[in-house]
């Protein structure tokens, strides 16, 4: 409950960054693959079955989103600090046997596209701006300062009695991840997701050894209840600082204007005859059943790499291709 609180005291979790995207799915996969690890390192009986899972979780977690390496990676990382190279020839080839032959199949399916399209397309969208990366890291580091301070004590604390765990591996990679990627164009709050879910939990871990650290009498009337109450607080409240929104507002929000609009654009559509060209209502036409011809992001990526001209697009229009342009 207290981690919930955590995860939820991050202002950006009121955005639909974190709530409408693939790497919601990606973040829930990650975690849950490190958990399994963590389960697996514990274990004597059954062992082998919890670093199975948590490759599978793992793989899966990349095919929700392929910056979700990052879970496979800190679990990796790891067992080599450790030089546990039992578990890491089991962990690693779970990984291998279960990921190469889906990877396989979608590339034959596409021709060998579907790399091409994940990976190396990317390339398009790698312009670097200090300015954007400078905000980013400093509002993330700002939103996440409460669980940042009590996930360093926990860290600190685990580290000093010798028991750093895949958990542990997986926030400072995770954290780092998001500083080091967030620099490119287009980069978001979202690249600090995987870190922040590994950071609630620890930062409880945190805040209870602060608690312990305090006086006697402290601990008798703050009890158990401390931990918990102070992180669902700031979860309450972090949606009110940033956004003067209640989380009711936020989650159930809906703007009657602007369903409106949506309702009356998508008649609008739906009785055009023919062909139509949109640039960002790409859903209606696929709702209505229509082709989507042109979708401005990948064409973006496409023109970047040369691989495709503007020109064709305005040919198109000038020889009255669509009945309709929106």
């Amino acid at each position: 409950l207290a981690a919930v609180g955590f995860l939820l005291s991050f202002p950006c979790m009121a955005s639909s960054l974190f709530r409408n995207r693939p790497e919601s799915l990606a973040y829930a996969l990650s975690i849950s693959a490190v958990t399994a690890a963590v389960v697996a390192s514990h274990k004597r009986r059954r062992e082998s079955v919890w670093w199975i899972l948590s490759g599978f979780l793992s793989v899966a977690a990349c095919y929700a989103k392929q910056t979700s390496v990052i879970a496979g990676g800190a679990i990796c990382c790891y067992l080599v600090l450790n030089r546990d190279w039992k578990r890491f020839l089991l962990y690693s080839c779970s990984l291998l046997l279960l990921g190469l032959p889906p990877l396989a199949v979608l590339q034959y399916w596409t021709r060998g596209r579907y790399l091409y399209c994940l990976v190396f397309l990317m390339r398009g969208m790698t312009k670097f701006s200090l300015e954007h990366w400078s905000k980013h890291v400093i509002l993330a580091v700002i939103g996440l300062a409460p669980v940042l301070t009590y996930a360093a004590i926990s860290l600190i604390a685990e580290y000093r009695s010798d028991r750093f765990g895949p958990l542990h591996s997986y926030a400072l990679l995770s954290l780092a991840f998001g500083i080091a990627t967030v620099w490119r164009v287009g980069g978001s709050f979202g690249y600090f997701g995987w870190a922040l879910t590994a950071l609630a939990p620890l930062g409880v871990s945190g805040l209870q050894l602060a608690v312990c650290k305090t006086q006697p009498l402290v601990r008798h009337i703050v009890g158990f209840g401390y931990p918990v109450l102070w992180p669902l607080l700031l979860a309450v409240c972090s949606p009110w600082l940033t956004l003067r929104q209640t989380w009711t507002q936020v989650l159930l929000s809906t703007d009657a204007h602007y369903r409106a609009q949506v309702e009356t654009v998508y008649n609008v559509l739906d009785s055009l005859p023919g062909d139509t060209l949109t640039e960002q209502l790409a859903g209606l036409e696929v709702l209505q059943g229509r082709q989507v011809i042109v979708e401005t992001g990948a064409l973006y990526l496409l023109a970047e790499e040369g691989l495709w001209s503007p020109d064709v697009l305005a040919a198109d229009l000038r020889r009255g291709r669509w009945s309709y342009v929106m």
